[in-house]
């Protein structure tokens, strides 16, 4: 049951709108997660109510030192002298408020804003590399430094100095560097057939249907990929393993629900039916309400979808 000013809907998105992220471009993952939102055009404050978004409290900015103003999201990352041209892609947390270097300064090791120049970096590339990474001075083996490639005959262009995987470390299709051995085992959690997912729905115990929300949608997903006629043991194509893999990581959110099963009971008792449906799926809930409690609750007794 969705509060006050909410809706549920199958479909939510994983980066939904608040009052600290409202005026920031975000980098969501494309996946469905099912739940209760806000209504359209209200945003979620820090007490967890859906409002207007003029209703959102404001930030009071900051005293800003020399060279320095405040931001709504400053942009820390990539505004130093260490990072403000490195050519290896960095990982920059959410941004948040607070004051930063004026637009062409960046921070040096001393907390000053400077221009660029005035940085201390050293000439040349940037030897600043990441995670399990090394900086290679003469030849940077990317050509057969991938788990692709590292066991396979190719023809490798002339190579050049840069960042790679340091030894015993080799590159995945994500660019991250991982020890060689877990090469096959990244390959082999990707790999998923109609039998696989048919036993991992089949795992999905809900006799009372308290998990209403997560069922239709696991039966859809095997309706849809049902049509497309493969073999029980037949590899699913790439964006349907994808869309799996984005569906069962919400699993590990089932055991935080907390529904509960004792409920006071008296004549005055009120039981609620409700139901809704699509051309997809159907979903109904009992609800009953005990009046004579201290606090009027309400109680989910089943569902069905």
């Amino acid at each position: 049951k969705c509060g006050e000013d909410e809706e549920y809907t199958d479909c939510g998105s994983s980066c939904p709108p608040t009052c600290p992220n409202i005026a920031k471009d975000q980098v969501c993952t494309d996946q469905c997660v099912p739940g209760c939102f806000c209504r359209e055009g209200l945003v979620r404050n820090d007490k967890g109510e859906c409002v207007e978004p003029e209703e959102c409290p404001r930030r009071v900015p900051e005293k800003c030192g020399e060279d320095e103003k405040y931001y709504d999201c400053a942009p820390s990352c990539g505004g130093t002298c260490d990072t403000y041209n490195m050519t290896a892609v960095i990982l920059c947390l959410p941004c948040g408020p607070g004051c930063w270097c004026n637009e062409g300064l960046v921070k040096n090791n001393e907390g000053k804003c400077v221009p660029p120049e005035q940085c201390d970096v050293p000439k040349g590339p940037n030897k600043l590399c990441g995670v399990n990474e090394i900086y290679y001075d003469e030849c940077a083996p990317s050509c057969k430094g991938t788990c692709d490639t590292h066991d396979k005959n190719v023809d490798c262009p002339e190579c050049t100095p840069g960042c790679w995987c340091k030894k015993g470390y080799l590159k995945n299709q994500y660019g991250k560097c991982i020890p060689k051995r877990k090469c096959n085992i990244k390959r082999k959690t990707v790999f998923f057939t109609k039998r696989s997912i048919h036993s991992d729905i089949s795992r999905i115990y809900d006799p009372l249907g308290l998990i209403g929300p997560i069922v239709p949608n696991a039966k859809i997903f095997m309706g849809r990929h049902w049509l497309l006629k493969l073999g029980w043991d037949e590899a699913l194509p790439e964006d349907v393993s994808r869309a799996w893999i984005a569906f069962i990581s919400l699993f590990p959110c089932i055991e935080q629900l907390e529904i509960p099963r004792h409920f006071p009971s008296d004549n005055k008792d009120i039981i609620h039916g409700f139901t809704d449906a699509s051309t997809v799926a159907y979903g109904a809930a009992i609800y009953v309400q005990c009046p004579s409690s201290e606090s009027k609750s309400t109680y989910l007794l089943c569902s069905k979808s």
